[in-house]
């Protein structure tokens, strides 16, 4: 038995690579696990899709024929086979599993030392297990991994500081401003980070925050948690006139806001605009940074404030790493009942 791994991330393309392979919308995340379920050999498997990272783990007694698989799954889609190669990842057996091991802690993450992708990881399994994708071997790695994060967060201070995207946008807002109390904000997006950045920006005490989303009602839902107003889309051009902040993170396949629209809207105000795009694929159309009064920041943007997180843990990452092939070492040793059998 073999367990093989097939990825793309922020470490290995940027962001206009990674939109194309993004699965953030529920029926296409579920068309390509059903996708992986028809595939002849599979013993199990799990898909993990963060707006950082899509990584495809399988389980098969033969290496070729899961290398095909992985191939299968990653370009399911028509017109993804032309990516150049070096932007994926591909990894057998042990280094699948210290790879995961790291992922679940958070030192693979682009926040070093965030938690959500304990709760992301944990999703992608109890989405294989409905799906019948599961097997013994996978939920014993995955329970695993859980173990290793736990031990991590409670042993090391890798979690500390700025460590989500959300916490790093923030930062990006107050370094650009110094002070938030007489800004206005829209937030484009009802979802985990939406809900984040609104906790923000309570604390913060925004002038004024306004929602907008697809669903009015979940605009309303989360405007009524900060005191703020909910927004209907076919009014998004009349409420960007006059906010100093837009921050959108929806799962949208497609472009929220288009380059003419802020050209329109930027010919009748007379302040500056700042603006993150946390989609993945992006909300704001990429041209838009490069209008007259605007400051457009996407994920591949954050780069600075993630590079002073990795500088301030640079010994922690070592404890972490050390933890993880303690455990890499004795999960091994405990599964050779299934591993090369």
């Amino acid at each position: 038995m073999h367990i093989l791994l097939k990825g793309i991330s922020h470490k290995t393309a940027p962001l206009l690579i990674r939109e194309q392979f993004s699965l953030s919308s529920h029926n296409g995340f579920q068309k390509t696990m059903l996708f992986m379920r028809e595939q002849a050999g599979l013993q199990g498997g799990m898909i993990l899709s963060t707006c950082n990272r899509v990584e495809i783990y399988i389980i098969t007694q033969n290496k070729a024929l899961g290398r095909a698989i992985l191939n299968n799954v990653m370009y399911c889609d028509a017109g993804k086979d032309h990516i150049d190669p070096t932007a994926f990842y591909e990894l057998v057996d042990e280094e699948a599993v210290r790879h995961l091991f790291r992922v679940v802690c958070g030192i693979d993450s682009q926040v070093l030392g965030e938690t959500q992708i304990i709760a992301q990881i944990r999703s992608a399994w109890e989405c294989a297990q409905e799906l019948d994708l599961s097997c013994p071997f996978l939920d014993k790695l995955i329970q695993s991994s859980l173990i290793v994060a736990r031990r991590v967060h409670a042993k090391t201070a890798i979690s500390q500081g700025n460590v989500s995207v959300s916490a790093v946008a923030m930062k990006k807002c107050r370094d650009h401003f110094q002070n938030l109390n007489d800004k206005k904000v829209l937030i484009l997006g009802a979802g985990k980070v939406a809900r984040m950045m609104v906790s923000y920006l309570k604390k913060d005490n925004m002038h004024a925050i306004f929602v907008a989303n697809r669903t009015y009602e979940t605009a309303v839902e989360l405007a009524n948690l900060c005191h703020g107003e909910a927004i209907r889309f076919d009014l998004l051009s009349e409420r960007i006139r006059d906010v100093d902040i837009i921050i959108s993170s929806t799962s949208a396949p497609h472009i929220l806001i288009k380059h003419q629209q802020i050209l329109e809207v930027m010919k009748k105000r007379n302040k500056p605009l700042f603006m993150l795009d946390l989609g993945v694929p992006r909300d704001i159309e990429p041209s838009i940074r490069y209008l007259s009064g605007i400051s457009l920041y996407d994920l591949d943007d954050l780069k600075s404030v993630v590079d002073e997180n990795i500088a301030l843990r640079s010994n922690e990452i070592i404890k972490v790493n050390r933890i993880v092939n303690d455990h890499c070492e004795k999960f091994f040793h405990r599964q050779t009942s299934f591993i090369y059998s």
